[in-house]
């Protein structure tokens, strides 16, 4: 079987220009890069998050896969501005709009107008909390399987202290970039680019879904390891308004025409990873009880 590596990365509320850089962008600015960089890479225009996949089946073709992995990397650093990877807040005149601006419109006041309020999104954007626990999600796994799960890079935030027990986790799935290691590859440069800090492989984000908060019902938690992936998120100055503890965060409440709601707040922590609670519910009362959970969840 040829060695494959899988560069990816599946943030809510990001949106990615090649494999790793990405921009924190509200859902109706979103873009979606389609561009191909020649035969040995694969940039599926209807991925929900673009990824690269490089095959090499012989030393020739590690060779080749290593040089193209440099190139994307250098145009990921020179698309991002020249920061390096993790997570980063930058002035908002540094990012590319992926709308064109209106007359009297700038930069920062579209993306402040998009968090304020209710925002109204596209029918299939919003989770389904309320039927969250009537039913098995497509693509997660039962919570009796997280302990044992040895496919996760990233060590899991113990949040049991925020209100979250244990008995109320109904599933989970995996989210981020795969790491794999680099066994298997004889080419030096190709496997620095599959060498893990820690020597250890698997994901580098967790999405997990609780259900019986006494008000806010079902909730979803994402945790994403940026840096570990070599990811590269840009914030935009805008998008910061609020504070989780003493990290920048985006409060965003959302609805679509089916009547589905949604609040998310999302912050970065220590420059590198990024983390998100979401629920099913719009109003200050629950934005309140959201708030409480991600103070009680991040790292004191």
């Amino acid at each position: 079987m040829p060695k494959k590596m899988l560069i990816a990365a599946s943030l809510m509320g990001c949106s990615f220009s090649l494999a790793v850089l990405a921009a924190y962008w509200p859902d109706e600015l979103r873009g979606r890069s389609d561009r191909r960089a020649g035969p040995a890479v694969q940039l599926p225009a209807s991925a929900p998050a673009a990824f690269i996949q490089i095959s090499a089946e012989n030393p020739t073709g590690e060779a080749h896969a290593s040089e193209m992995l440099d190139a994307v990397q250098e145009q990921v650093r020179k698309q991002a501005g020249g920061y390096g990877p993790g997570v980063h807040i930058v002035p908002d005149a540094q990012l590319n709009m992926p709308v064109k601006l209106a007359p009297g419109q700038t930069k920062s006041s579209v993306i402040k107008d998009s968090l304020a309020g209710v925002r109204t999104v596209a029918d299939g954007v919003i989770f389904d909390f309320k039927g969250a626990a009537r039913s098995a999600k497509p693509g997660f796994r039962p919570a009796s399987e997280l302990a044992g799960d040895k496919s996760l890079y990233i060590d899991r935030r113990d949040i049991r202290k925020s209100g979250l027990k244990d008995s109320m986790l109904r599933s989970y799935t995996y989210s981020g970039t795969f790491l794999q290691g680099p066994d298997g590859i004889k080419d030096a440069k190709l496997r620095r680019h599959f060498e893990t800090p820690t020597g250890r492989t698997g994901w580098t984000g967790l999405l997990r879904l609780f259900d019986g908060h006494p008000v806010l019902g079902a909730v979803l938690f994402q945790e994403s390891d940026v840096a570990a992936a070599k990811g590269t998120v840009l914030i935009p100055e805008s998008a910061i308004n609020m504070r989780v503890l003493e990290f920048p965060a985006t409060l965003s409440r959302k609805q679509d025409a089916a009547g589905r709601t949604m609040s998310e707040i999302s912050w970065a922590e220590e420059g590198r990873r990024i983390y998100s609670l979401s629920a099913g519910a719009v109003d200050d009362g629950s934005v309140s009880a959201l708030r409480e959970l991600a103070e009680a969840a991040a790292t004191r």
